[in-house]
């Protein structure tokens, strides 16, 4: 595992950010909004051995904020807390990191919330434009390609399962600390919470190429 620190010790709070090697632009065509699905389950769905009501409730009686999202290349989560709850806050990542737990109301509870943005999305001009332009452009092309309500349907909590086995491996993980941690406290923090976290193998992380256009004559 790649980790990066920054001290700072003006404010008792510590600002964790880890990144995962993977992202939407290795979503099979056949479920194209799989990685948003994804960090929704991986946000709500529970980790390690506390439901998701009780994730929710340590986070809010800590005052810490949790949020994950997924872009094209990667996965990220973001977490910060103050310095009395550092223990406390690193167990509930590295829970989340190993071992989530995708309770499956959440997931559906998240699905219909895409679903009804799918519904939504032709409200705006911009993202009609923004989406025929892609799809001009790179055509089958996971740039190209937008969630459907059928695609968004079919995709279950085994699919969410595999993609986290797939790409949540320590030697595919990056961690940024920066806040009121010192290094020698930021080991012991690791080596306890992901010291045994053993790599199951780096996942495949070549992108699919991009679509070649004909070339076409200028103005």
């Amino acid at each position: 595992i790649e980790v990066y620190l920054r001290t700072d010790h003006d404010l008792p709070l510590v600002e964790v950010t880890t990144m995962i090697g993977g992202g939407s632009i290795f979503d099979p065509a056949e479920m194209t909004g799989l990685s948003d699905l994804f960090v929704e389950g991986l946000q709500t769905g529970g980790a390690g051995e506390r439901s998701p009501q009780e994730i929710e409730e340590t986070l809010d009686n800590m005052a810490a904020d949790l949020a994950v999202s997924s872009s094209s290349y990667a996965y990220t989560i973001d977490m910060s807390m103050r310095r009395q709850d550092l223990v406390q806050g690193v167990g509930i990542l590295a829970d989340v990191l190993r071992d989530p737990k995708f309770d499956q109301q959440r997931i559906e509870v998240a699905r219909q919330g895409l679903i009804e943005g799918v519904r939504r999305r032709n409200d705006d001009p911009s993202s009609i434009a923004g989406r025929t332009l892609a799809q001009s452009i790179y055509r089958d092309h996971p740039f190209g390609r937008v969630a459907k309500k059928t695609t968004l349907g079919q995709i279950r909590r085994e699919d969410l399962l595999h993609l986290h086995q797939t790409y949540f491996q320590p030697n595919n993980l990056s961690i940024a600390v920066s806040g009121d941690i010192s290094l020698d406290e930021l080991k012991t923090l690791l080596v306890q919470s992901l010291g045994d976290w053993e790599t199951a193998g780096l996942p495949n992380l070549v992108p699919p190429a991009l679509p070649v256009m004909a070339q076409k004559g200028g103005i």
